[in-house]
């Protein structure tokens, strides 16, 4: 990447980012980047050496932003069920607010990995670290839960948020393609809102004393 701030670099990151959302990396040409963007060919080679390189920063900066939010959530919150409704929320709130970066998250965050920076990498690694965290403070709360582990709760935790995240958007595309109106998913979009607690009481199970948020 040549440099990381100039008049046209949020625009062209933008576009980048949405078109990589829409087909991977095959689909995202640096002309098509361009247009989107509404500058020359050349002022995204200004930026970026190639669409490799573009794809970099997209998920070094969604992941770094990512990990950010995760840490600050499990800390503000005030018991483990607590941290893993923050945790939920998040993810909920965020997809919903831009289906993109959910569709980068979980559709393409695994086969577009071998293309990730050390950076990108060391990023995801951190934000799985903060869903492990969630989870311990989880355990704090039932120390006596018997057979668990922080890491094996944190990567459940996530395995299901990437689930339901997934499931979400095949039904959220098929709304928007079958729908004229621009607010065709707005009752879709609480199908997405599972509680907390449910995700609690998956991950321990018969610990009634864990109800509750924070």
């Amino acid at each position: 990447m040549a440099k990381t701030a100039g008049a046209h670099f949020d625009a062209v990151l933008t576009a980048g980012r949405q078109l990589l959302a829409e087909g991977g990396l095959e689909k995202m040409t640096i002309r098509q980047v361009a247009s989107k963007a509404k500058v020359a060919t050349g002022t995204v080679y200004l930026y970026f050496a190639g669409k490799e390189d573009l794809l970099k920063c997209i998920y070094e900066t969604m992941l770094e932003s990512l990990h950010d939010d995760l840490r600050t959530a499990i800390d503000e919150s005030n018991s483990g069920p607590g941290a893993i409704h923050a945790v939920i929320d998040l993810y909920i709130s965020r997809a919903i607010q831009d289906p993109n970066w959910a569709r980068l998250l979980t559709v393409w965050q695994r086969p577009l990995l071998p293309f990730f920076s050390d950076a990108a990498k060391g990023s995801l690694t951190a934000c799985r670290a903060e869903f492990a965290r969630a989870a311990i403070r989880l355990l704090e709360d039932n120390p006596t839960a018997p057979g668990l582990s922080a890491k094996a709760i944190g990567d459940n935790l996530l395995s299901m948020l990437d689930g339901a995240l997934a499931g979400w958007l095949e039904e959220h595309d098929r709304l928007i393609a079958c729908s004229s109106t621009p607010h065709a998913t707005t009752n879709h979009e609480s199908s997405l809102a599972i509680t907390g607690q449910q995700i609690i009481d998956i991950l321990l199970p018969h610990n009634d004393n864990l109800e509750g948020i924070a």
